[in-house]
């Protein structure tokens, strides 16, 4: 192993020590600690992905829990990104009551922890300033607006998701655009395979390091939860028009991004 992809590796271990500790502190901590590595070594999340999909650091699809989504006995408005969330970060979610199982690859969940924790607490957060600006809120504002402030991040979320999928899809179609048809067949079947040794640029690699890692998220999904369906969450239906109007705005304002300055996958706005 190089010193190089033994950084990387650590990178990794510190993302899913993140992950998977129960403080606040320890959390921080190690994202700290993994963007610091990565930008001392200039580490992208390319050739973090590159490296993964090539084997030469771990991908390990794991079957994560995660709490906090209720309040008293009613679920928590962030239910409603869960599903946003997990197609996003390109994993799978089952709920049970108010927690829920993440299942995909360790850096993937812990984007989707993040990203859950972060819109729980926004949502929180945002109404309760908007509250303190109103002279009197009626029994369903809350609802309503976190409500509203959730869809609009539903919207966001699937927006991103669908730039994502169109420039995949993009980089596919121009690598095909100047080959015979057998030729285009054969490098769409390589991409879709994970036959690295056959592809000739950076985009190709990480559509293809995507592919395979779907593969092994929806195989991983299927041992674990074959019975299940995944489910959407439901019910959530309040009318208040000036906490709905606040919710939406709030939510179009939202900002999803998190603490790692040179991590590619915190650029969401």
């Amino acid at each position: 192993m190089t010193d190089r992809i033994a950084i990387m590796q650590k990178a990794l271990n510190l993302r899913a020590l993140a992950e998977s500790t129960t403080s606040q502190n320890e959390m921080m901590a190690a994202l700290a600690a993994a963007e610091k590595l990565m930008s001392a070594y200039r580490i992208t999340e390319a050739e973090l992905a590159m490296s993964e999909a090539m084997g030469e650091i771990t991908v390990e699809v794991v079957n994560e829990f995660q709490s906090g989504f209720d309040n008293g006995r009613l679920r928590h408005k962030a239910q409603a990104c869960i599903w946003n969330v997990a197609a996003y970060c390109e994993i799978k979610a089952v709920l049970h009551g108010s927690s829920i199982r993440w299942v995909g690859d360790k850096p993937d969940v812990e984007m989707a922890k993040y990203l859950m924790e972060l819109i729980r607490d926004g949502l929180d957060r945002s109404y309760d300033g908007w509250k303190k600006t109103q002279a009197a809120v009626g029994r369903n504002a809350k609802g309503a607006f976190q409500v509203a402030m959730a869809s609009a991040i539903n919207r966001k979320l699937s927006t991103m998701r669908d730039q994502r999928e169109a420039d995949r899809k993009k980089a596919v179609d121009e690598a095909t655009a100047a080959l015979s048809a057998p030729a285009a067949e054969e490098l769409r079947y390589a991409v879709a395979n994970g036959k690295l040794q056959e592809l000739g640029n950076t985009a190709l690699i990480l559509v293809s390091a995507a592919e395979t890692k779907r593969v092994a998220v929806e195989d991983g999904y299927r041992k674990l939860y074959g019975g299940v369906k995944l489910g959407r969450a439901s019910g959530f239906s309040y009318r208040s028009g000036n906490a709905s109007d606040a919710g939406r705005k709030a939510g179009n304002s939202f900002n999803l991004g998190r603490p790692l300055g040179g991590n590619s996958r915190a650029a969401l706005t």
